[in-house]
This record gives structure tokens, C-alpha cells and sequence, in this order.
């Protein structure tokens, strides 16, 4: 019998001092990063009998010196600075060639010295680029010859792909496109629906150069979909066409790469089920494609499909889009991480909400400010007393003067802010609150009981 426990974190502390690092979205959840720290919203597999889900970033582990990370339905991995790869979950997303569950981080050591990860759009199918040369090593499902020179059906652990000089990789569910760091760009897989951008083979296992493109900066690829972008910022489309999402109207195929009229002068580009999102070079971000579950951001709540550029209202300029399925999340020049789209797992982190699905941008919980109140909820704190009190007074114990501290509701709704070293909430409610603060030397987050 498979347990399932359902765990809803409902508060949220505003940080201005940290900002998340990376973030990962698989089919069902989004990992976090912020300093070492790793948290997770959406589905957690904690071990091989049970599942948690969590509505907004709840602390998992701390990693130190993690610098990026990679997040799988049922496992994730996190690269630190030193060249080592950590990771826990199912065994055979890990490349470990076993069933096994790790459930806490593991050192990888046939992943030491990689660089980046990817993963298909089935979540299935991994690809590493490692070592020096960065070379270019895959495992997992083969069906379609994703892992490239392998007549396997399943590969259990990293093989090498005879590939190197590698700048990026994306993979739909059938295909798969690398580039190069010469600007190339390559494929391989299937080609039943043109995705290869290849008109001449149906097939194949051997990754192919795709020619009638200038030098390239960046590739996205999924379902189906590919976009590369140019050194100019002109974007390039093939494969399926599906109600807009590489610029033309209705449903089509695009056999070989052809200059997206509509997308000029992209800074960023992120592909997904259906849709595209990117942005131009002040940070504005804009879409196109089907808005079955509003993947589009701007608000529609009927299906709706364009060819033509809408414009995503955010409070201020995008740093960088990451997209899964049906969902997008926005890290944004301020730190802020805004999310749209579909949200039936609660992957996109904006906390208690009925929505299954957001059609217009919300803001995302700070996983940072969470990861430091749950770090604290963990340890005793001698920083604040008496706590709990029975009159609503509190003192902090810092020889600072520049203090400034602001009280949250246990819903993550900021209720006061002040400074000084003495906390006065005689006019609230009694119950648990969180409190923050802040000198020039200290940070610190933790609870309050009003008795």
C-alpha cells in the first residue's frame, strides 16, 4: 500500500538580500536553489513508498557550493563548484544502473566533472555535458535513439555519445538537438513530424549537422518543437507547428529551420507544450501559441491560439525563463519569481490557492526567505525573548543599533515592521507568527508564540 502524505506550507517571508540561483521544473514540481540550500514545490518523493505536496518552496537539503540543478518527477540532481554531481531519487534516472531509491544527496562519481544537465521532455531520457572537451553522455530510454550509438533499448548508466565541444542540449520527447560551441547545431531521433528539421531522413541514430544556419546562441526544444537563435537574436522554427507556437497560424509541420518572422531581436527563449515564450533585449517577455491552460500569461481563461506576439505583464524586466509542460516561472531583475500557466501539482510555489491553473502572472513564495525560516524552525534560537510571551513583548538580544525586523502572519502576510531591539505585538491575535530580521552583520528568521 503506497502512503500519501499531503503537506501544505502556507507562509512566506519577504528577503531582500537573497535571490535564487537556479531553479528546475519538472512534469509535477520545482526544485529551488538559493544559497546551497535546495527546496521543492509540487511533488516530492521522500522515499520509495509515499509521496508529499507542497503548495509553495519547503526546504529539502543543504548542499554546499551547489551551483545548479536538475529536477526529475521522481529524482533530481544538483552540480556543485568543485566538479561534483549530487543526486537522490530512483536509481535509474541517476545513471546508477540499479532500481534502488537514495534518499538523500549521493555523490555520482560516473557524473563528476559534468557541466549541465538535461533532460527529454518525457523526463526519460538524460543527457550530460562533462570533462574537459565537453563531451556529450546520455542514459535511459533509447526508444527512439535518443542515446545516440546505442541499440539498447533502456540505457542503465552514462555512455558517451562521440560528441563533443558542447554548449547546450535540449531534447523533445523524440528528438534530440544539441549545439555546439562553433555555433553548430545538431540532431537526432525521430523524425515523423519533421522535428529533426531534416526533410531527407525519417530516422536516425547518429547525431546529424542541420545545415542553412548562421552561427547559433541558444536552442530550446519540446514537443515536438525546435527554436534556435541566432547571434542577431533572430529566431529559427522547425517541427511541429501546433496552433502558433513557431509563428504561423493553425497546424503545420516545418521541415527544415525557418526564420520566425515575429521573433526578432530575442535575448531568451523557452519552448513548451504548445507554446513559446521569450524575451526581447529590455526584459520584456512575450508568447505565442495555444492557451489550453494559460501558458500564454495574459490572462485569457478560454483556449485560445495566436500567431502574433502577446505581451506578459511582470513588475519588472525578466533575468531568465524556465518552462516544463504546460508551465512557465520568471526570475525577474529584482529577484522576484513570478509563474503562470497550468497548476495542478503546485509546481508553480504561489501557495494556498484553489487555481489549478493561472492565467495571468503570480508571484512565487521566496524560496529563499523560506528555506531560512524552515533552516530555523529547526534549531532553538536564544535571539529573541521571552518567547513564547503572554503579553505580546519581545526583546532581541544584538548589541547592533541598526536593527530592522518586519512580523509575518503564519499565512505569510506581513502584519508590522519596525526597528530597534524591542517587538511589541500586545495588539494581535494570540498564535504563532514568524519573525524577521536584519542588521548589517545578521539575518535571521524564526518563530513567535503569543500565548
Amino acid at each position: 500500500m503506497i502512503k500519501r502524505h499531503y503537506t501544505l506550507l502556507i507562509f512566506s517571508i519577504v528577503s531582500t538580500q537573497l535571490i535564487a540561483q537556479d531553479l528546475s521544473m519538472s512534469n509535477n514540481s520545482t526544485l529551488f536553489l538559493c544559497e546551497d540550500k535546495i527546496s521543492v514545490s509540487g511533488y516530492y518523493y521522500p522515499d520509495s513508498a509515499s509521496f508529499e505536496r507542497y503548495n509553495a518552496p519547503h526546504y529539502l537539503h543543504t548542499i554546499e557550493h551547489a551551483t545548479s540543478i536538475t529536477k526529475f518527477s521522481v529524482a533530481q540532481i544538483v552540480l556543485d563548484d568543485i566538479g561534483q554531481a549530487w543526486g537522490w531519487g530512483y536509481a535509474n534516472s541517476l545513471g546508477l544502473g540499479t532500481d534502488s531509491f537514495i534518499e538523500k544527496p549521493t555523490i555520482l562519481p560516473m557524473l563528476n566533472g559534468t557541466k549541465a544537465i538535461a533532460i527529454s521532455d518525457k523526463e526519460n531520457t538524460v543527457f550530460a555535458i562533462k570533462g574537459d572537451n565537453n563531451e556529450l553522455w546520455a542514459w535511459g530510454n533509447n526508444d527512439n535513439a535518443l542515446v545516440a550509438n546505442s541499440e539498447e533499448d533502456f540505457v542503465t548508466t552514462p555512455i558517451y555519445l562521440e560528441i563533443d565541444n558542447m554548449a547546450e542540449v535540449a531534447a523533445g520527447p523524440d528528438n534530440a538537438v544539441a549545439l555546439k560551441s562553433d555555433g553548430s547545431v545538431w540532431v537526432w531521433g525521430l523524425n515523423d513530424l519533421k522535428q529533426m528539421g531534416i526533410d531527407s531522413v525519417f530516422f536516425s541514430r547518429t547525431p546529424l549537422k542541420l545545415g542553412g544556419l548562421p552561427g547559433m546562441a541558444q536552442i530550446s526544444s519540446e514537443y515536438n518543437s525546435s527554436i534556435v537563435i541566432d547571434s542577431t537574436g533572430q529566431a529559427w522554427g522547425w517541427g511541429l507547428n501546433y496552433n502558433g507556437n513557431l509563428g504561423k497560424d493553425g497546424f503545420a509541420q516545418i521541415s527544415t529551420p525557418e526564420k520566425i518572422a515575429v521573433m526578432t531581436g530575442v535575448k531568451q527563449v523557452a519552448t513548451m507544450r504548445a507554446a513559446t515564450i521569450w524575451t526581447d533585449s529590455t526584459g520584456q517577455a512575450w508568447s505565442i501559441g495555444e492557451n489550453y491552460a494559460g501558458q500564454l500569461g495574459v490572462g485569457d481563461k478560454v483556449k485560445r491560439d495566436t500567431a502574433l506576439p502577446q505581451k506578459i505583464e511582470l513588475p519588472a524586466p525578466v533575468k531568465k525563463l524556465f518552462t516544463k509542460d504546460l508551465s512557465t516561472m520568471a526570475l525577474l531583475e529584482n529577484g522576484e519569481l513570478w509563474a503562470w500557466g497550468d497548476n495542478i501539482s503546485l509546481k508553480l510555489g504561489t501557495g494556498p490557492s484553489e487555481n489549478l491553473r493561472e492565467y495571468l502572472p503570480v508571484k512565487v513564495y521566496d524560496p529563499c526567505a523560506v528555506l531560512n525560516s524552515v533552516e530555523s524552525f529547526t534549531k532553538e534560537t536564544k535571539s529573541v525573548y521571552p518567547n513564547p510571551s503572554a503579553n505580546g513583548l519581545f526583546k532581541l538580544k544584538t548589541e547592533s543599533p541598526l536593527l530592522s525586523w518586519e512580523i509575518y502572519s503564519h499565512d505569510g502576510q506581513k502584519i508590522l515592521a519596525g526597528t530597534g531591539t524591542s517587538i511589541d505585538i500586545t495588539q494581535q491575535p494570540k498564535g504563532l507568527y514568524l519573525l524577521h530580521w536584519e542588521t548589517k552583520t545578521e539575518r535571521s528568521t524564526t518563530k513567535l508564540m503569543l500565548h
